[in-house]
Protein backbone atom coordinates (compact mmCIF):
# COMPACT_ATOMS: atom_id res chain seq x y z
CA UNK A 1 0.00 0.00 0.00
CA UNK A 2 1.04 3.14 -0.86
CA UNK A 3 2.58 5.62 1.72
CA UNK A 4 0.24 8.40 1.43
CA UNK A 5 -2.63 5.39 2.23
CA UNK A 6 -0.88 4.31 5.45
CA UNK A 7 -3.70 5.35 7.72
CA UNK A 8 -6.91 3.60 5.48
CA UNK A 9 -5.74 -0.96 5.76
CA UNK A 10 -8.60 -2.88 4.57
CA UNK A 11 -9.19 -4.40 7.73
CA UNK A 12 -10.63 -1.05 9.30
CA UNK A 13 -13.25 -1.61 6.35
CA UNK A 14 -16.53 -3.06 6.90
CA UNK A 15 -17.58 -6.46 5.97
CA UNK A 16 -18.19 -6.44 2.10
CA UNK A 17 -15.70 -3.71 1.10
CA UNK A 18 -11.83 -4.08 -0.13
CA UNK A 19 -9.09 -1.55 -1.10
CA UNK A 20 -8.37 -1.76 -4.67
CA UNK A 21 -6.23 0.32 -7.15
CA UNK A 22 -4.19 2.89 -4.93
CA UNK A 23 -1.52 5.77 -6.16
CA UNK A 24 -0.56 8.90 -4.05
CA UNK A 25 -3.40 11.12 -5.97
CA UNK A 26 -6.43 8.42 -5.82
CA UNK A 27 -7.23 5.45 -3.88
CA UNK A 28 -10.16 2.89 -5.06
CA UNK A 29 -12.67 1.15 -2.49
CA UNK A 30 -14.69 -1.23 -3.52
CA UNK A 31 -18.13 -2.65 -2.65
CA UNK A 32 -17.40 -6.87 -3.15
CA UNK A 33 -21.10 -7.53 -3.70
CA UNK A 34 -22.42 -4.87 -5.90
CA UNK A 35 -21.26 -2.76 -9.14
CA UNK A 36 -19.93 0.36 -7.36
CA UNK A 37 -16.49 1.23 -5.82
CA UNK A 38 -15.59 4.46 -3.90
CA UNK A 39 -12.86 6.86 -5.39
CA UNK A 40 -10.96 9.27 -3.11
CA UNK A 41 -9.40 11.43 -5.28
CA UNK A 42 -6.81 14.41 -5.43
CA UNK A 43 -8.42 17.01 -7.21
CA UNK A 44 -7.99 21.19 -7.93
CA UNK A 45 -9.95 23.11 -6.16
CA UNK A 46 -12.33 25.11 -7.47
CA UNK A 47 -11.76 27.74 -4.57
CA UNK A 48 -8.05 27.77 -3.76
CA UNK A 49 -7.10 29.45 -0.29
CA UNK A 50 -4.57 31.89 -1.36
CA UNK A 51 -3.23 32.09 2.10
CA UNK A 52 -2.47 28.80 3.06
CA UNK A 53 -1.78 28.00 -0.49
CA UNK A 54 -4.18 25.68 -0.81
CA UNK A 55 -5.23 24.59 -4.10
CA UNK A 56 -5.71 20.96 -4.56
CA UNK A 57 -8.43 19.27 -2.19
CA UNK A 58 -9.90 15.56 -1.95
CA UNK A 59 -12.96 14.39 -3.59
CA UNK A 60 -15.13 11.28 -2.78
CA UNK A 61 -16.77 10.25 -5.70
CA UNK A 62 -19.73 6.81 -6.24
CA UNK A 63 -19.11 5.38 -9.36
CA UNK A 64 -21.29 2.82 -10.51
CA UNK A 65 -22.56 1.33 -13.86
CA UNK A 66 -26.36 2.12 -15.80
CA UNK A 67 -26.27 -0.04 -18.41
CA UNK A 68 -23.23 0.04 -20.28
CA UNK A 69 -22.53 3.77 -18.97
CA UNK A 70 -20.63 4.40 -16.15
CA UNK A 71 -21.59 7.04 -13.52
CA UNK A 72 -19.39 9.15 -11.69
CA UNK A 73 -20.65 11.22 -8.62
CA UNK A 74 -19.31 13.24 -6.69
CA UNK A 75 -20.17 13.03 -3.01
CA UNK A 76 -18.17 15.30 -1.24
CA UNK A 77 -14.61 17.42 -0.69
CA UNK A 78 -12.23 17.85 2.36
CA UNK A 79 -8.96 19.51 2.68
CA UNK A 80 -7.05 17.04 3.90
CA UNK A 81 -7.01 13.44 2.73
CA UNK A 82 -7.37 12.76 6.71
CA UNK A 83 -10.61 14.63 6.91
CA UNK A 84 -12.35 12.45 3.93
CA UNK A 85 -10.26 9.34 5.38
CA UNK A 86 -12.58 9.99 8.74
CA UNK A 87 -15.64 10.71 6.91
CA UNK A 88 -15.77 8.01 4.93
CA UNK A 89 -14.79 5.71 7.60
CA UNK A 90 -17.21 6.74 9.78
CA UNK A 91 -20.17 6.32 6.75
CA UNK A 92 -18.95 2.93 5.67
CA UNK A 93 -19.86 1.87 9.25
CA UNK A 94 -23.38 3.81 9.46
CA UNK A 95 -23.78 2.00 5.93
CA UNK A 96 -22.89 -1.27 7.07
CA UNK A 97 -25.57 -1.17 9.77
CA UNK A 98 -28.18 0.58 8.14
CA UNK A 99 -27.79 -1.99 5.23
CA UNK A 100 -26.10 -4.73 5.70
CA UNK A 101 -27.03 -6.13 2.12
CA UNK A 102 -24.47 -4.09 0.18
CA UNK A 103 -25.51 -5.71 -2.71
CA UNK A 104 -28.82 -3.45 -3.54
CA UNK A 105 -26.85 -0.88 -5.16
CA UNK A 106 -30.46 1.48 -5.29
CA UNK A 107 -30.19 1.24 -1.29
CA UNK A 108 -26.66 2.08 -1.21
CA UNK A 109 -26.55 4.63 -3.61
CA UNK A 110 -29.53 6.42 -1.61
CA UNK A 111 -27.69 6.40 1.67
CA UNK A 112 -24.45 8.05 0.39
CA UNK A 113 -26.26 10.55 -1.68
CA UNK A 114 -28.35 11.22 1.79
CA UNK A 115 -25.21 11.64 3.96
CA UNK A 116 -23.03 13.26 1.38
CA UNK A 117 -25.17 16.18 -0.54
CA UNK A 118 -21.91 18.75 -0.25
CA UNK A 119 -20.94 18.96 -3.73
Amino acid sequence: MSLEWDGFPGELLPPGWSVGPVSPGRVVIRCDDGDFSLELVSVTTDDPDARLGVHRCWELRLRYDVGECAVTDPLLRAATRAELQAKLRSHLESLHRQLPDVADPIGVCRLFRAEFDEV
